[in-house]
């Protein structure tokens, strides 16, 4: 008999992302580089968690939470994952899954500014010269998503695997990072 299966556990770190540049790229007047100024971001992230796996029959039920605290303006998230595993007969497995999750702001982004290094054309002053310096802060916010699958898994007794999987992720808050030729050719059109 297959037995249930339990895990607990709490963690803490201690992140932090200092940068010190030259005075000159503080000033944007380095050729090769955008404005940019230091930065020193710290935060301090704890979290518990629990996860069980239970056997039946002929299935499995996963259920896990994890919560976490960032602190300050990314603040705290409780994140559940409920999964479903189910074998009608033996070649065949049916599974599927909810959860929440969330992702905090990288520290990088934080504070500061980020200088641009790429090389972009302004279509119509001709310069091909411009230096973009991408401004962030600190009231970044955290990325969220609820996610959803659901799938068939058929195996043969011999070598044959068919899998077929469908998933639904619906994000709120996407941390991305924009395109600045896009950013300029939207500005200077």
């Amino acid at each position: 008999a297959r037995e249930l299966g339990v895990a607990v556990g709490v963690q803490y770190r201690d992140e932090s992302h200092i940068v010190d540049r030259e005075s000159i790229i503080n000033r944007g007047k380095a050729s090769f580089s955008g404005q940019s100024f230091d930065s020193d971001v710290q935060r301090d992230v704890s979290a518990v968690f629990a996860e069980m796996a239970i056997p039946l029959e002929r299935a499995e039920i996963q259920l896990a939470v994890r919560s976490e605290d960032y602190g300050g303006t990314v603040g705290r998230t409780t994140d559940p994952r409920v999964a479903v595993s189910f074998n009608p007969i033996d070649s065949v497995t049916l599974r599927g899954s909810w959860g929440t999750s969330f992702r905090a702001p990288p520290l990088d982004r934080l504070s500061g500014a980020s200088p641009g290094s790429t090389r972009l054309f302004q279509a119509n002053t001709g310069s091909d010269v411009v230096r973009p310096t991408v401004r962030i802060g600190q009231d970044l916010q955290p990325e969220e998503a609820d996610s959803m699958t659901l799938g068939l898994v058929y195996e043969s007794q011999g070598q044959l695997k068919i899998t077929v999987d469908l998933w639904d992720y619906d994000y709120d808050g996407l941390l991305t990072t924009e395109n600045a030729q896009e950013l300029i050719d939207s500005i200077c059109t």
